[in-house]
C-alpha cells in the first residue's frame, strides 16, 4: 500500500483533534519505514522521495488549525503533488494548496479538492448577517 493511501486512511478514520497528533505520530513511523522501501519515488533536482514530500503535507495538513485533513487526500508523483477531496469552505482549500507549496521538493500542486459549502436556508443567512451586523456594523 502507498504511503498516501496509509495516510488517507489513518486520517480519515481519527476523530477529535487530540486524535490528529496520535495520527501524526503514527504516520510519521510509517514514514520512517516507508522511506527504506520506495527506492523509485524522488523529485529528481532535490534528491527528496515522494514518500517523504507526502509525509511533511500529511503532516502539516494534521496540525493545521484551518484545514480539514480528514477530507484532504494526496498523491505525490516526482514532486508534483495531487490534492483531492472535498472541503466546505474555500479558506481550508486554499490552504492545504499553500502548505503543499511551502514543502520542499514540491514542483507543481494540482488542487482537485471539490468545495462544498454547507447549505443553509435563507431564513438563517438572514438572521447570522443581522447578528453579525449588530456585533461589528462595519462587517
Amino acid at each position: 500500500m502507498k504511503l498516501s493511501g496509509t495516510i488517507g486512511i489513518i486520517l480519515r478514520q481519527v476523530g477529535g483533534k487530540a486524535d490528529y497528533k496520535s495520527a501524526v505520530i503514527l504516520v510519521l513511523g510509517l514514514g520512517v519505514l516507508m522511506s527504506f522501501f520506495d527506492q523509485n519515488a524522488y523529485a529528481e533536482d532535490l534528491n527528496i522521495k515522494d514518500s517523504g514530500i507526502t509525509l511533511a503535507i500529511a503532516t502539516d495538513l494534521a496540525v493545521d488549525e484551518l484545514v480539514s485533513p480528514k477530507d484532504a487526500y494526496l498523491h505525490t508523483s516526482h514532486g508534483i503533488v495531487t490534492l483531492t477531496g472535498s472541503s466546505d469552505n474555500l479558506l481550508s482549500n486554499e490552504r492545504a494548496v499553500k502548505i503543499a507549496e511551502s514543502i520542499k521538493g514540491v514542483h507543481a500542486v494540482v488542487n482537485k479538492i471539490d468545495v462544498k459549502p454547507n447549505s443553509l436556508p435563507d431564513s438563517e443567512i438572514s438572521r447570522n448577517v443581522a447578528r453579525a451586523l449588530r456585533c461589528d456594523p462595519a462587517t
